[in-house]
């Protein structure tokens, strides 16, 4: 900190070196600029994949992700009468038996496994809603939902509220630690779950095998 004070504080050394490593470049008059080249034009074509009817409030769209391919959209939105949230993917109008909303939806890259995250704001517990079915519920809070590429297996971060962090593979739970960082992510071949990791004083990486 002290050296970084000083050099910063030498102004004119600094200039005097800026001077010898990088010099002012020389300007050239009377140069007649020629007009640049036109940049190429890519043209995206237009796909419409869902439609969403007048009975709900598109103002009120709420949580909504795309799949990677972007051929398939999963959203909820509030009916205009009764206020009822329904999600959908696509078009199609998905099984929500709750009087609450997800905070999370998202769709697997192949479309056939939808995953909404709920927390219920009566227990406060975090529980996965996947394909009409409800799965474990858990003491905190879910976090960093990710699909693997070929759609077979899901993770997410469980913060629980014993202030331990632990991944979570389709219904399998790895090893709590006292923090994780960063977003936990598949290697290339889809057989480990990568992430960072913390006990105590020790900062490591974890690779947890996909089984």
């Amino acid at each position: 900190a002290g050296a970084g004070y000083f050099l910063v504080a030498q102004t004119s050394l600094l200039q005097n070196l800026l001077d010898v490593f990088s010099p002012s470049p020389v300007v050239v008059n009377n140069v007649k600029n020629e007009a640049p080249l036109p940049l190429p034009v890519t043209v995206i074509a237009t796909a419409k994949i869902a439609s969403i009817s007048q009975d709900y409030d598109i103002t009120k769209l709420t949580v909504y992700s795309f799949s990677k391919m972007g051929d398939n959209a999963a959203y909820c939105a509030p009916k205009k009468i009764g206020n009822k949230i329904d999600c959908f993917l696509n078009d199609q109008k998905l099984d929500n038996p709750y009087n609450y909303k997800p905070y999370w939806i998202g769709a697997s890259p192949d479309g056939k496994r939808v995953v909404l995250l709920y927390l219920d704001p009566a227990t406060k517990q975090s529980f996965v809603f996947e394909n009409g079915k409800e799965g474990a519920r858990y003491e905190g809070t879910i976090t960093s939902p990710k699909f693997s590429d070929n759609s077979k297996s899901f993770i997410f971060v469980v913060m629980g509220k014993d202030n331990k962090n632990f991944v979570v593979l389709n219904v399998k739970s790895f090893a709590p630690h006292d923090k994780i960082y960063g977003i936990p992510t598949f290697s290339s071949d889809n057989k480990y779950v990568v992430y960072g990791a913390r006990d105590g004083q020790d900062l490591f990486w974890v690779a947890d095998k996909v089984e």
